[in-house]
């Protein structure tokens, strides 16, 4: 089949728009400006919708407020129709846009790529800096195979590592295989989960001395060094 230009098929409803159907949603901006950005670098785009009649209208309209314009509507394009010699059933795009969309494909999600490393080499980079720094403050540090209602983690192949920052605990969960990487303490169940999710990673950094705090504290270990600050914050 002859090189086609990027076809990108674009649902409306959750995608450009909020999904309010059958009225017209809040834009979401951040796609819409993805697209017209994709438009502007040459890329050939098909409204790609369940709305009909009176319904797709506003939602062309909508679209028209935001100065996009599509190639097709709900149809193939013609370069498609000449390079597949006849109207395929299927709307045929490069990539389909679609907030209810499910990605599969012949690779694990673990070997896509970020233009620099994969996810599984990034999950390889994260599990070993862990492993520094937990076991750097291993006395502060614990791991689990059972959560804290007694049950074991994913129901078991997993466990849970935690660290007791100055500003709360942090935890990952690791497959098995990496138990014995992590030297700190082993507790019968893990701590109760704060309610800590990936957004408090700042509390990795209350481990470090600030630097208004360096005096004091360069020849103290690690754990020292967390021991001091805590009982300072105390008496504070």
């Amino acid at each position: 089949m002859e090189t086609l230009k990027k076809i990108i098929a674009v649902d409306f409803d959750g995608m450009l728009f909020t999904d309010k159907y059958p009225d017209i949603g809040e834009p979401i901006v951040k796609n819409i400006e993805r697209l017209k950005k994709e438009q502007e670098e040459g890329a050939r785009t098909i409204f790609w919708s369940n709305r009909v009649g009176k319904y797709q209208e506003d939602a062309l309209a909508a679209c028209e407020l935001y100065d996009i314009y599509f190639d097709a509507i709900n149809e193939n394009l013609p370069e498609v129709l000449e390079a597949f010699n006849g109207d395929p059933r299927k709307v045929y795009a490069d990539e389909y846009w679609d907030d209810r969309a499910v990605f599969m494909s012949e690779q694990d999600i673990g070997d896509f790529s970020d233009g620099y490393h994969t996810f599984n080499e990034l999950y390889t980079q994260r599990l070993m800096l862990s492993v520094a720094l937990f076991n750097c403050f291993k006395e502060i540090s614990w791991k689990s195979r059972k959560h804290s209602d007694g049950e074991p983690c994913f129901g078991g192949g997993w466990f849970i590592v935690g660290i007791e920052t100055p500003e709360g605990s942090y935890t990952y969960h690791y497959e098995d295989k990496f138990w014995d990487l992590f030297k700190c303490r082993e507790v019968t169940t893990a701590k109760e989960w704060d309610g800590h999710t990936d957004k408090d990673v700042s509390r990795l950094i209350s481990l470090l001395p600030f630097k208004e705090e360096q005096e004091g504290y360069q020849n103290l270990s690690p754990f020292e060094q967390y021991k001091k600050r805590r009982a300072n914050r105390a008496q504070d």
